[in-house]
């Protein structure tokens, strides 16, 4: 059976009441990972769930919404490649929504040569998405990615970069609907595609 790790801390009460009352529909089992503070950036998230995690593993956000019929091929090419970190990207017409995401610069093969988090003048059409397949061995990176501005966490696209910079991060693309919910009207957008899928 398929392990979901969800490390949890706002809204711990409700999370923890909802996933008690769904468990017989999911059909995995889900380890609630209770936080006891916030940590400064989703590569400390992550890392939270260290102990849990011996082989390659999947992180989705709490705030992407991905709609398509596999993730297949984002795991060959991790694989394939032999990486210690892939994400998933999609070409996007919308460059305000890459200012407020992030923008992936891709080599001809899929390796990665820069992610930037939140850029003010976006260097590609590429947009990083919340969906990852990392190795193990991304905990030593997290170790060794410094504080950064803007928002002063440890980012995961930081700790790509240093991946990256060794040549084992790639840039899966993802066939299907991609959508970082951040405002009610993303929100909206989602549940609205979700509807029509269904």
């Amino acid at each position: 059976m398929e392990k979901i790790i969800i490390p949890i801390y706002y809204q711990k009460n409700k999370l923890t009441e909802y996933f008690e009352y769904a468990k017989e529909e999911i059909d995995a089992n889900v380890c609630l990972l209770e936080l006891n503070e916030l940590p400064k950036g989703i590569a400390l998230t992550i890392a939270s769930a260290k102990k849990h995690l011996k082989e390659p593993f999947m992180v989705i956000l709490g705030d992407d919404i991905t709609i398509t019929d596999s993730l297949q091929p984002l795991v060959r090419l991790f694989l394939k490649a032999k990486a210690i970190a892939t994400e998933g990207v999609v070409l996007e017409t919308n460059k305000e929504l890459i200012k407020n995401t992030c923008c992936v610069e891709l080599k001809k093969d899929q390796h990665i040569s820069r992610i930037t988090e939140k850029p003010e003048n976006p260097s590609s059409s590429l947009r990083g998405c919340g969906v990852y397949i990392f190795d193990p061995e991304i905990f030593e990176y997290v170790k060794k990615t410094p504080i950064l501005p803007p928002r002063n966490e440890v980012e995961i696209t930081n700790t790509i970069n240093l991946v990256a910079k060794e040549g084992r991060a790639y840039g899966g693309f993802i066939n299907g609907i991609n959508i970082n919910v951040n405002t009610p009207e993303d929100l909206f957008q989602a549940w609205s595609a979700v509807k029509n899928r269904v």
